[in-house]
């Protein structure tokens, strides 16, 4: 249950959920982290798990695991068990205790001893900001920025990467790791990259990326990481 709860929390990059039993705000809004999902939370299909809720200030969550090699295999045959017989209310990362009718959940005091254990000595939270972090290094690698022909000046090539790496880079962080803003006018949603590279990216990372292609860093990098 620890390690299926380990590798979910680092492919979907979503929050912990601190308390295993709780899921409401002091406003009374619903908020849930991987810990604390209810069997209603989680889908399956025959191609993948589907894990679906109200995350942080109630904003919607959504993450999919494609059934598409073994490791992902593996984890979806180790969720429908830990799924199998619950209530729709039940904790999915939960087991049976040794009191008949009581069930033990994970908490993330043991989460984290498990981490721990296992010579991830950051803490629980810190998976976020790991994968925040390896998935900018893999999407930076996979795509190669250009200037066009008519940033002729420095200002202008300035200008396009710092809105290149903002599209196609850190908003795809931002939906990773569920980092939204929403307007209170127009109660429109968008991906809050400004959160992302302020506490979940190693701002080094970025700083290198435009010292490499001979720019400014922007004011918005942050010198360090924000924890």
């Amino acid at each position: 249950m620890k390690a299926t709860a380990a590798v979910v929390l680092y492919w979907t990059g979503a929050r912990v959920g601190s308390n295993a039993t709780g899921m409401a705000s002091k406003k009374g809004v619903e908020g849930f982290g991987i810990l604390n999902l209810r069997i209603r939370h989680i889908k399956f299909t025959t191609t993948s798990v589907i894990l679906e809720y109200a995350g942080k200030k109630g904003m919607h969550q959504k993450h999919i695991l494609p059934m598409n090699d073994a490791a992902h295999k593996l984890v979806a045959k180790h969720l429908k068990q830990l799924a199998a017989g619950k209530g729709k209310e039940d904790l999915l990362f939960s087991v049976p205790a040794k009191t008949k009718g009581k069930v033990t959940p994970l908490t993330f005091g043991l989460f984290s001893k498990y981490l721990k254990s296992n010579g991830f000595t950051m803490g629980a939270h810190k998976l976020r900001h790991v994968r925040g972090t390896s998935a900018v290094k893999r999407l930076l690698e996979e795509n190669t920025w250009k200037p066009s022909k008519t940033a002729t000046t420095l200002a202008k090539r300035q200008r396009e990467a710092e809105k290149w790496i903002k599209e196609k880079v850190l908003v795809k962080i931002a939906n990773i790791l569920g980092h939204q803003s929403k307007n209170k006018t127009t109660g429109v949603t968008t991906p809050a990259w400004q959160t992302s590279i302020k506490s979940y990216i190693n701002p080094d990372v970025v700083r290198q990326w435009f010292v490499s292609n001979k720019l400014d860093v922007p004011n918005w990098v942050p010198n360090k990481l924000d924890t």
